[in-house]
Order: structure tokens, then C-alpha cells, then sequence
């Protein structure tokens, strides 16, 4: 035992102490709060070390470039645009996936159209992810489908110019392009989840096939019509139970694969005939969307558990941003500068300052330099 174990020389609480245990932290290579207090302790008593050790670890920049968490947000609720009934492919998300070869290795790509409301899919085979190529797509998707009231999308340099494309060339008309915050795919789940079942379709179908680009293009339109006939609602075992509903009850009012029975026209056309028919469409679809509402809509599932509330950003926060594939040490730092709350008060992204430019990324992607593991 030695003599500063026996007799320690007491330091009080301040700066003094302070600078006692920056010089110990570094000294000891950045050494966590109890390794801090045993070297310490064998001269030093000093007056709320613990404390003390915490705040110095807290406000070393080196520390908390590797130690700082990520930050969290719960889930946000569901919008009230994909809540509410509404044509098929009103309101759209779009995404581009691939690619996939054809002979000569000529790469080409698919362009996904994803209804928000009734989940339908729309696909489309393109010959590159350019703008004049996605262009074309969207006019034979508009053909066949009506034109979108609102787009959601990344932030893709091709569907940025196409947005003020449609708005230079329709104007006032142009459907209302929603973009998600960068670097958030997750925020785009409800398309990128279809893509994920397309691509496994593709991969079950095709093997290690190689199709011209005619017998792709018609086997693209087969698997839209297979996930259309997907169920949205739970497919029970009774006999008597009611068909579940599918995509494909909203686009064509039955399933790929089944037989459309035949209607006998042998009788005498008439006005009233007509719109007797046009009520039992309509009292066909107003079924259709009560199901909807009953049985898929209240059924989704409320939160994920894996978004929970951490952290309390706030303007003037000094926070690291998070990048895939790049070392931790080389991540920018940056001062978020303004915040972006959702419907609910939540806030679920931010504009951060940086040496190179304003940065918008979604909180989880922002650790904040006040918050430690």
C-alpha cells in the first residue's frame, strides 16, 4: 500500500478536478468512468469524482464520435390519404428495381407502381432508370390506370426532374409529388415490401433462365395479375366462409386464374336493364370497400417495435451523420438547424448544417453527441 493510498490529497470539486481528469482520460486512452476513478483514487480523493468523471467522458468530442446513439422515432401513423377510399393508383408509389438481362446481356429494368389504398401493383419494363425512358412508362401507366392524384417517391435524381416535368407540362393538373426524406427507405416500407415480393416471384419463375425482352415483358404482366390476386384479408378454412379480398377485386372485380363466368345476353337490352346493372356495380363495389375497411384496414398492425422513442433532438443539437458503408471516424458532423414534425407532433426529420451544405435526413440516421450509449 502506498502513501497516496493512506493518505489521498483532496481536491475539491471544480476546475481544478476537472483538468485532474480530463489529463487521466486521455492518459488512459479514453478510459470509461471506473477505470477513470481506480487510477484516480490511488492519489486523488476528489469531491464528486463519479459525477464529475461523467461530465468530462460526456463532453469529450473523441468519445462521443464513436460512442453517440443513434437517435429514434415510433412509427408515424397511417396518412389519411392511404386511410380513405379512393380510386385504384390515386394515390402511387413509385420505384424502380433490377435489373434484369436479356440476350446480348442488354440490361433492362422494371418500373413499380404500388397503390397506397387497395395495394395493387403496376409494372411496367424499361429500358434504363432515365428520365425519358420513366417518362414513357408513366404515359402507358397513366393509359391504362388514370392519372394519379398524389406520387410518393425517394429522392432519385429521375423522379426529382420528373416532377417538374409533369408540372411544367400538365400544370395545375400534375398529380402532387411527395418526396421521403433521404437516406429513409424505410419511410417508402408499403413499396418497397412489393418490390421484395415481385423480385422473389422473378427469382422462383425465371431460374437461371434468360428470356427476350417480348417474353419478359409478358411475364412481368403475368406476376402484376399473381400479387394482385394476393389476399389482404384472412383466409379462413370454413366452407361458407366469404372470399378474402384481393388487389384485383378493385381493378377487374375477381382473381387471376379463375374463370369469368359468362353473362347471358340473350334477353332484350333496355335503359332499364342498363342501369340495373350499373346499381349492382355499384353495390358490388361499396361491398368491396366496406370489406376494405372492416377487415384490412382496422387489422394493420398499430407500431413496430423496433421504432421506439430515444433521444430529444433539438435545434442548435450537434449531431453525427450516420452513411452506409463509410467508417464511423469519417461521418459528417454538422448542427441541425431545422426540424420537421409530423401530423402527429413527432419529429421524424431534420435539416443539419454541415461543411458541405444542408443535409435533410431522418433522425434515425442522426446521432446526437449528447446522447452516449
Amino acid at each position: 500500500m502506498t502513501l497516496g493510498d493512506k493518505c489521498p490529497i483532496l481536491i475539491p470539486k471544480g476546475h481544478l478536478a476537472d483538468l485532474i481528469i480530463s489529463f487521466q482520460h486521455v492518459l488512459l486512452k479514453h478510459a470509461g468512468v471506473d477505470s477513470l476513478l481506480t487510477t484516480l483514487r490511488r492519489e486523488y480523493w476528489i469531491v464528486g469524482a463519479r459525477r464529475a468523471s461523467k461530465r468530462v467522458k460526456r463532453a469529450c468530442v473523441a468519445c462521443q464520435r464513436q460512442d453517440a446513439a443513434a437517435l429514434n422515432a415510433p412509427v408515424a401513423p397511417l396518412p389519411a390519404l392511404r386511410a380513405s377510399k379512393a380510386p385504384p393508383f390515386s394515390v402511387t408509389g413509385v420505384d424502380f428495381c433490377g435489373p434484369l438481362f436479356c440476350p446480348s446481356r442488354q440490361k433492362v429494368y422494371i418500373c413499380l407502381f404500388t397503390c397506397g389504398v387497395t395495394r395493387a401493383i403496376h409494372l411496367e419494363l424499361v429500358d434504363s432508370m432515365s428520365l425519358s425512358d420513366f417518362l414513357l412508362a408513366f404515359r402507358r401507366f397513366c393509359a391504362r390506370r388514370g392519372m394519379p392524384s398524389f406520387i410518393y417517391s425517394d429522392n432519385a435524381c429521375t423522379f426529382r426532374s420528373a416532377a417538374a416535368s409533369l408540372l411544367s407540362e400538365f400544370g395545375p393538373a400534375s398529380p402532387e409529388w411527395k418526396f421521403i426524406a433521404p437516406r429513409a427507405a424505410w419511410w417508402g416500407g408499403w413499396w418497397e415490401r412489393l418490390v421484395r415480393t415481385v423480385k422473389s416471384a422473378l427469382k422462383k419463375t425465371l431460374g437461371r433462365s434468360v428470356l427476350s425482352k417480348v417474353e419478359l415483358e409478358t411475364l412481368l404482366h403475368e406476376v402484376e395479375a399473381a400479387v394482385n390476386s394476393r389476399p389482404l384479408t384472412f383466409v379462413s378454412d370454413d366452407f361458407d366462409a366469404a372470399h378474402p379480398l384481393t388487389p384485383s377485386h378493385f381493378l377487374s372485380g375477381g382473381v387471376a386464374g379463375a374463370r369469368v363466368p359468362v353473362v347471358d345476353d340473350s334477353a332484350e337490352v333496355t335503359a332499364s336493364s342498363l342501369a340495373e346493372r350499373e346499381l349492382q356495380r355499384q353495390d358490388l363495389l361499396s361491398r368491396f370497400w366496406d370489406v376494405w375497411q372492416a377487415d384490412y384496414l382496422k387489422n394493420l398492425p398499430h407500431s413496430v417495435r423496433k421504432f421506439k422513442s430515444r433521444g430529444r433532438l433539438q435545434i442548435g443539437s450537434v449531431v453525427l451523420i450516420r452513411e452506409d458503408n463509410v467508417p464511423r471516424l469519417s461521418w459528417l458532423m454538422g448542427v441541425v438547424q431545422r426540424l420537421h414534425p409530423s401530423s402527429d407532433g413527432v419529429v421524424r426529420s431534420a435539416d443539419v448544417r454541415t461543411t458541405r451544405g444542408v443535409r435533410t435526413r431522418p433522425v434515425q440516421r442522426l446521432h446526437d453527441l449528447e446522447v452516449a450509449e
